[in-house]
């Protein structure tokens, strides 16, 4: 099966770089072998228009250490809008929640400094650091349980929800830690990276294997 990430451009190694001042970003090994075992080819969209020349089983909108990569919500609209129309599973991970969230109209907030979500609080990103609660028949609910521990950290939270969606998985301080199109297949986006701990926890390695089961049937 083929599944389109969202990137602004591809190094020589075959991982995606956002560069802007001394920013970098990348798309995780683990994201890349996590595609692997689930026998998924990546297809890395590095234009908008570039879209509607695969056949695409699945969508995936990575993290970025960008906040304000114009390019990156350029693709990642794009992707939204055929993952609405067509029905195909997508999965926002991190900056990628964001991003989903930008493009059904939903705006972004920068955290205060003693927020439990910043970067500063964890500088391991698979570390464990605060807690969250699910809505019931939700994707969050089947594959974290109603109460869990989320690895997230970043700068931006989601302020305005985007037409369509609903939190399903909130922290303990009210943030935002998932939002799902609930009439869709398989549309989240969460605020944590589910990838980061897939090979350990078996909460976090059941987002994929739903995700990947659905796109199995697109």
């Amino acid at each position: 099966m083929k599944i389109a990430i969202s990137i602004n451009s591809i190094s020589s190694s075959g991982i995606s770089q956002y560069i802007g001042d001394s920013n970098v970003s990348y798309i995780d090994l683990k994201t890349l072998k996590l595609l692997r075992g689930y026998n998924a080819v990546p297809v890395l969209i590095t234009d908008p228009n570039e879209i509607h020349e695969h056949d695409l089983q699945g969508i995936i909108l990575p993290g970025s250490d960008l906040n304000d990569d114009k390019k990156r919500i350029e693709i990642d609209a794009a992707l939204v809008e055929l993952s609405v129309q067509k029905k195909i599973p997508s999965l926002g991970i991190c900056r990628g929640l964001q991003t989903l969230n930008l493009s059904l109209k939903g705006t972004v907030k920068k955290l205060h400094d003693n927020s439990i979500h910043k970067k500063n609080t964890n500088k391991n990103r698979s570390d464990l650091n605060h807690s969250a609660c699910s809505i019931q028949n939700s994707i969050a609910y089947k594959c974290f349980g109603e109460n869990m521990k989320t690895n997230g950290t970043h700068d931006l939270q989601v302020d305005k929800i985007g037409e369509g969606l609903t939190p399903t998985l909130m922290a303990e301080d009210g943030g935002i830690e998932a939002l799902e199109m609930m009439n869709h297949p398989f549309f989240i986006g969460v605020q944590f990276h589910p990838e980061l701990r897939a090979d350990i926890d078996p909460h976090y390695r059941a987002i994929f294997d739903l995700f990947f089961k659905q796109c199995s049937y697109v």
